[in-house]
Formats: structure tokens, C-alpha cells, sequence
């Protein structure tokens, strides 16, 4: 059965602006009309509770009936993901999360080499920089070099490949113990870029896998599972920063090399699994789907959600140069280990719920919201001046960026359900790479030791831009979908 495509007049929405159903059985607001080149039986929608039913329009009525409505749809998604994690099987959900962790390691390894060996943020923040864009640049390659090589020749070229980049690298901070005016700054760039360029590219053919993997299902279970993709994906950052930890107490003494040896043990283990167990790779040709019919171009609404990604990106990017200055002038490079795995897990915890019961929300006003509440936990970041206060500074900043790209994931993913697959998981995480290395870039030169506090201003700039181009976004949301807008001298003549 086909499913019939939802007549134009379905997509406008009360002009109330309050994403909650007016009468019980319309939409939930999801605006986003179901893929027509699907064969998909979607199961009737629910008729919303009497807790659920806009009755009134104030504030706390509206939290409830938001707050009723995330309830239920987790409550639907937690089914689906559980049915996703069972298609998956045990073995490559674990892979899946084990092999994000090496572009994460790496940079944090990166970070700590150069700041133990120079004291400098700028020239940490510059070699994270180039680091992570050069990954960046290889995802959008991704699918020009699995066409050219196959999927288990990339991977396998690109583990023993990156272990032979991250050996270089102990050279180069073993030259840096030595004399550190003996390595030039052009070839150590060089090293940086080719050690990202050789990150084997798991991240985006996960994605890519669960997304094709699940397609043939509702479009529920689809979102599901590229929510578990995503979590997954943002998961690397405290499991890196906690196995990171744990090297500099048990694996190496150096602690500049901990990062290091961990993407060379994790890079060993993907080549045996591309040698001995390839069936428990990504699956990127399970599916072969009919060609897509009545696609779209991207709309001005996508283009921004992609730009807020980035800014999203920079804003992360430059709380780990901060973070960098802050451990410098406390002379301890576990207590930066610490402080990335405390604002990543909280960034971990809280966007999980978001990206499971977070489709009731309105796109722009949750955007708006978690815009205001960025503003104001980037700002506690430069007041917080010693050990005890910047952990609650990072849990609550790391929460409320857990917000922002849980709810961020959630609507590109429906924004971009209209554009070919590749492009879209690839794109997307690779624009998510070079927002992370501008951050990077603009904290490490705003923020050396004695003046982290520079550094910690840039998620505040980066915060203020995130909220006012929630304001474009909300504008062409409501354009398309809730009502039309007209200059005000034009509706008071109608």
C-alpha cells in the first residue's frame, strides 16, 4: 500500500504559533510530508489526550501539553529504538560507538601534546584546527572513495594509514622533548592534516548504514534510528575524554601520549574487523531503493539549520580551547580530561530524550529557547575562576548544548528527508567538523593560559549569533508552514 501524499492545506498550522492541536486528531505538528517514494503502511495517528489539546493559551498550559506530548512520543520511539538496537545486533552497536572514539581521541591527544610541551592554546587550537578539518573535508569525500575503492579497502587503507600518521606524531613530540625549536611549524601542520585526512571515516557510514537500513519502515523509526546514530556519533567525545583519563593513569605515564596509543589500538582493531568479521561493518547496499521521485532542492529553511549546525560546532570547538587555557594555569592536563568528559556527557544525556520525545515541539520556538538558555550558560563560563564552580559551569553548558543539537538533529533530519541520502548524512556531519574547527581555531587564538577568560567569551558571541539566526529560521518556518506572512500595512488593508 502507497501511502497518499497529505494535501498542501494539512502543512498550515494554527496561527496561534503554539505547535499544540487545537481539536483532537490533527497534526502534531509534524510539518514534513511523509517520503511518497516509500512503500510504507504507516499505522493510524493517535488522537491526542484531553492533556494534550490546546485549550488555552497560556504559558504553563502550553509547557504542560508540550511536556504531555514528549512523554508519548518517547514513550513511541523507545519501542522503535529498542527494535532498531535488536536489527543491529549486539556486535555492531558496540563497534558502532567504539570506532567514533579515534577523531575524538586524536584531537584531545593533539590538545594535550602541544600545550604540555609549548604551554601554548593558540597552537593547540590551531592543530585541532587543521586536524579536524582535514576529517572534515575526507567525510565529503566519503562517498567518491567508497565508489573508487569499496567500503573494506577505505576503511582498511585508512586504519593503517592513520597508524602510521599517529606514530609520526609521537616522533614529532618526542622531537618536542628533545628541543622544541627542532620541529617546523609547516611540517607539524602538515602531520596534523595528514592525521585527520587518514581518520578511517566510520562516523558518516554508520549513519549512512542505519539510515538505509531502517528507510523501508515508518518514518518514526527512521528518525529513531538516525537519533541513535547521532547519539552514538556525539557519545565519542566523553568516551575518548574518559579513556584518555584512564591512559594517562594506566597505560602511559606521558600523558601527552595516552590519546594517542588509544586511535592506534582502536585503529588495530577496525583492520581485523575489516579482515575477519566484515559482516559486522557498516551496511550501506542492504536496501536498494527505487529512485527517489518528487525531490526538492534544499529550502532557505535547510540552508540555515545547517549554518546554526556550524555555529553549534564553533560554539563546542571553542569551550575545549578555554577549557585548555584553564588546565594550563592550573597546571594539570587530567583536570582538562575531566572537564571534556563532564560537558560532553551532560551534552550526551540530555540530547538523547531530546531526539526521542523532542517532534511536539515547534522547530523555532524550541530553536528560540534553547538560544536564550545558551546565552545564559556561556555566560557562566567566564565567571567561573576556580575548580569548584566551572564543573557546574560545564554540566549546565553541556546540557543546554545537549538541547540545542538534539533538537538541531531532529529537524535537519526532517528538513533534509526530500534530498538524496549520501549527500545528506555527509554533509551534515562534515559541516558539523568545520564549525568544531573554526571554535577550535577562534579559542586557541583568543584564549592563551593567562587569558582563558578571552576564550570562553567566544561561546558567548557564538551563542548570541545562534539566537538571532533562530530568529531567520523562525521567519521562514512560519512562512511556509504556520501562516501567510505579509507586511503589517498589507494586512490591516485586508
Amino acid at each position: 500500500m502507497k501511502v497518499a501524499p497529505a494535501p498542501d492545506t494539512s502543512d498550515r498550522l494554527s496561527a496561534s504559533g503554539t505547535g499544540i492541536p487545537t481539536v483532537p486528531g490533527t497534526s502534531l505538528t509534524d510539518v514534513v510530508r511523509s517520503n511518497e517514494h516509500v512503500l510504507q503502511e504507516l499505522p493510524p495517528r493517535p488522537i491526542p489526550a484531553a492533556d494534550e489539546v490546546n485549550t488555552n493559551t497560556s504559558l504553563p498550559d502550553i509547557l504542560r501539553q508540550h511536556w504531555a506530548l514528549f512523554l508519548r512520543n518517547g514513550k513511541e520511539q523507545r519501542r522503535h529504538l529498542y527494535a532498531v538496537l535488536r536489527s543491529e545486533g549486539f556486535a555492531r552497536n558496540v563497534l558502532t560507538i567504539l570506532f567514533h572514539i579515534p577523531a575524538a581521541s586524536s584531537a584531545f591527544a593533539l590538545y594535550i601534546l602541544l600545550a604540555s610541551h609549548l604551554g601554548s592554546v593558540h597552537d593547540g587550537g590551531y592543530a585541532v584546527a587543521a586536524f579536524t578539518g582535514a576529517y572534515s573535508v575526507q567525510i565529503m569525500l566519503g562517498p567518491m572513495l567508497v565508489r573508487a575503492l569499496g567500503l573494506r579497502a577505505l576503511l582498511a587503507i585508512t586504519s593503517i594509514l592513520n597508524i602510521a600518521a599517529v606514530l609520526n606524531m609521537l616522533v614529532i613530540g618526542w622531537r618536542l622533548t628533545v628541543d622544541p625549536n627542532n620541529v617546523s611549524t609547516t611540517y607539524h601542520a602538515l602531520s596534523c592534516v595528514a592525521m585527520g585526512f587518514t581518520t578511517p571515516p566510520w562516523t558518516p557510514f554508520a549513519l549512512e548504514s542505519l539510515y538505509r537500513r531502517n528507510y523501508q519502515y515508518s518514518d518514526v523509526r527512521l528518525s529513531t534510528a538516525v537519533s541513535w546514530g547521532t547519539t552514538a556519533n556525539m557519545s565519542m567525545y566523553p568516551l575518548a575524554a574518559l579513556l584518555v583519563w584512564l591512559g594517562d593513569a594506566y597505560i602511559t605515564p606521558n600523558h601527552e601520549y595516552a590519546g594517542f596509543w588509544i586511535t592506534i589500538i582502536l585503529d588495530a582493531l577496525l583492520f581485523i574487523v575489516v579482515l575477519a568479521a566484515p559482516m559486522w561493518l557498516p551496511d550501506i547496499s542492504r536496501i536498494r531503493m527505487a529512485p527517489p521521485q518528487n525531490l526538492v532542492r534544499p529550502s532557505r529553511q535547510t540552508v540555515v539549520l545547517i549554518l546554526g549546525l556550524v555555529l553549534l560546532g564553533a560554539c563546542m570547538g571553542s569551550v575545549g580551547s578555554g577549557l585548555l587555557g584553564f588546565s594550563l594555569i592550573h597546571g594539570s592536563m587530567n583536570l582538562f580530561m575531566a572537564m571534556v568528559a563532564t560537558g560532553t556527557g551532560a551534552l550526551v544525556v540530555v540530547a538523547f530524550p531530546v531526539v526521542l520525545g523532542g517532534r511536539s515541539v515547534n522547530p523555532w520556538h524550541g530553536w528560540l529557547a534553547s538560544g536564550v538558555l545558551l546565552i545564559m550558560a556561556a555566560l557562566y563560563l567566564p565567571a567561573s575562576d576556580d575548580t569548584s564552580t566551572i564543573f557546574y559551569a560545564l554540566a549546565l553548558c553541556g546540557a543546554v548544548l545537549g538541547v540545542a543539537f538534539g533538537g538541531h538533529e531532529l529537524w535537519l533530519n526532517r528538513s533534509l528527508k526530500h534530498i538524496p541520502d549520501a549527500q545528506a548524512s555527509f554533509f551534515t556531519r562534515s559541516m558539523l567538523g568545520i564549525g568544531l574547527a573554526l571554535g577550535c581555531m577562534w579559542g586557541g587564538y583568543m584564549g592563551d593560559a593567562p587569558y582563558y577568560r578571552n576564550a570562553f567569551m567566544v561561546p558567548v558571541i557564538i551563542a548570541t549569533l545562534y539566537f538571532a539566526l533562530g530568529h531567520l529560521y523562525g521567519y521562514l518556518w512560519r512562512e511556509e508552514h504556520e501562516e501567510q506572512l505579509a507586511p503589517l500595512a498589507e494586512t490591516e488593508r485586508g
